[in-house]
């Protein structure tokens, strides 16, 4: 007689094992394929089915992860492989090669479904060893970008649009500030024009001050148009301009000099 409870135990455990793996597998959201050394596939889980169209006893034993991808990518993948390595190799090998060197290896890659339509997936590969650390095989994992890559091209899309909406109201203010300058310009001029005309020294001051005013209002104008918040005016640099403005208008900015010490705080229109 011999005691097999700890035996028992250790099937007991490895069918519980089996069974949790198994589990995860079919209820797995990602599409998982595994293969042997030389390619051939070995597990084809239902996510894969759904994602590619195949049944697992289509591929399973018959097929390799060659058959998903585009020959464009494959040929150029496999280019690079013979690059780095140096000798000739398979296109089952341009798919695990990055995955040889021990760590799980992730790009963008191509999948062609059963009924030749194509569709974007982030596809990992990694290396199954042994306890020796032997290779026995290789497991992919590929998640579908194809919602990604749709949200993505609406976003471009709705980039391409914004940008072109924000030209076309920049070509709007630029046409805005042009008739506005012009009219204030004008107006200038023309209260210019009336103060050379008059003689009385009370009509010229209330027009020199109204001709003040213009300039003051021109200044916030420009000082609007050249800031990227259109809604705020950076108080010192205004207060500098207008200043200035003042003096060059009375003549006086050869005698007068002005320093403005104030911070830097914007203020609404």
């Amino acid at each position: 007689n011999w005691d097999v409870t700890a035996q028992r135990a250790a099937e007991l455990a490895l069918r519980t094992s089996e069974a949790l793996q198994r589990a995860i597998l079919e209820h797995a959201g990602p599409a998982i394929v595994a293969t042997d050394t030389s390619g051939t596939i070995t597990l084809f889980n239902p996510a894969a089915e759904l994602l590619l169209g195949y049944s697992a006893s289509e591929v399973v034993g018959v097929e390799t992860p060659v058959v998903f991808h585009v020959p464009e990518e494959i040929a150029a993948r496999t280019g690079d492989v013979e690059r780095s390595l140096g000798t000739a190799a398979s296109p089952f090998e341009a798919i695990v090669a990055p995955a040889r060197s021990g760590q799980a290896h992730a790009s963008e890659w191509t999948y062609v479904h059963k009924d030749g339509s194509r569709l974007p997936v982030y596809l990992t590969v990694s290396a199954i060893r042994d306890e020796d650390r032997v290779i026995t095989g290789f497991l992919g994992v590929a998640i579908d970008l194809t919602k990604r890559k749709q949200h993505e091209e609406e976003l471009l899309g709705l980039n391409r649009l914004l940008r072109q909406r924000s030209s076309q109201t920049e070509t709007l203010l630029q046409e805005v500030h042009h008739r506005v300058k012009n009219n204030l310009q004008v107006i200038a001029s023309l209260v210019r024009m009336q103060i050379r005309q008059l003689d009385d020294a009370s009509a010229k001051a209330a027009l020199e001050e109204c001709q003040s005013r213009i300039h003051s209002i021109a200044l916030i104008h420009e000082s609007l148009y050249q800031s990227t918040d259109h809604a705020s005016v950076p108080f010192s640099e205004y207060a500098r301009s207008l200043t200035t403005s003042i003096l060059h208008a009375h003549g006086a900015s050869s005698r007068i000099a002005v320093r403005v010490d104030a911070d830097s705080v914007a203020l609404p229109v």
